[in-house]
């Protein structure tokens, strides 16, 4: 019963869609890669707060992230123990082929004109259209849809029948040339088949983000 009301209220979370805004520092890239609307506040994940406080003190050393030193100035003991745990499981994670270093994250993209044809990696393309990018991030991992993408997923899931939502989007994905490691899929399935429903309502023209968090649930912004 406890379990059951739990995934109620994830579930409000995802339709109320609640949107915190990081810092300037923390969110100077443009879209397509646009971070500004990470949102992962829930009793059992580290809270945007804590990402904001993090996130100047993060760098990328040797291919993976990395907490500055002096980032004991400004975090608590327990808050330096959270952020390297996460670091340490999100190092484990980043992919090894197909990503760029953008800033603080590493970036997977599809253009959709690449994704019209073959679906094979491209990097940023300038003259190619936006359609999906995977954002790995210190924290966890932003799935960044365009509003076509988001339709293309509902359509997609719709005839899936009932295979599970980890299924689904990890063969829509790989459809389109992108792989995501299975641990990224818990969060996204917790909210069942409702969460492609809950991402074509939560799009209003440009796309949504599914924010990743280990072990806990997803958040859905509007982009």
């Amino acid at each position: 019963m406890k379990f059951k009301r739990f995934i109620i209220s994830a579930l409000v979370l995802v339709l109320s869609v609640t949107t915190l805004s990081v810092p300037a520092h923390a969110a100077t890239t443009k879209p397509p890669l646009d971070s500004s609307t990470v949102s992962n506040v829930t009793d059992q994940g580290i809270s945007s707060e804590l990402i904001q406080k993090a996130n100047p003190f993060i760098t990328i050393v040797d291919g993976k992230f990395n907490l500055n030193k002096n980032a004991s100035s400004v975090l608590t003991q327990n808050e330096i123990s959270e952020v390297t745990k996460l670091i340490s499981e999100n190092n484990k994670l980043i992919p090894t082929k197909n990503t760029i270093q953008k800033e603080n994250t590493f970036i997977q993209t599809v253009s959709e004109s690449t994704s019209n044809s073959q679906g094979k990696f491209t990097a940023l393309a300038k003259k190619s259209s936006f359609y999906i990018n995977i954002v790995y991030t210190w924290w966890g991992a932003q799935l960044q849809f365009s509003h076509k993408a988001v339709n293309d997923l509902y359509d997609f899931s719709s005839i899936s029948g009932t295979v599970g939502v980890g299924t689904t989007l990890k063969k829509f994905l790989k459809k389109k040339g992108l792989t995501l490691a299975s641990k990224w899929l818990g969060p996204i399935s917790l909210y069942g088949t409702l969460v492609f429903w809950a991402m074509h309502r939560v799009d209003k023209g440009k796309g949504v983000n599914l924010n990743c968090v280990l072990y806990v649930p997803a958040t859905i912004t509007a982009r």
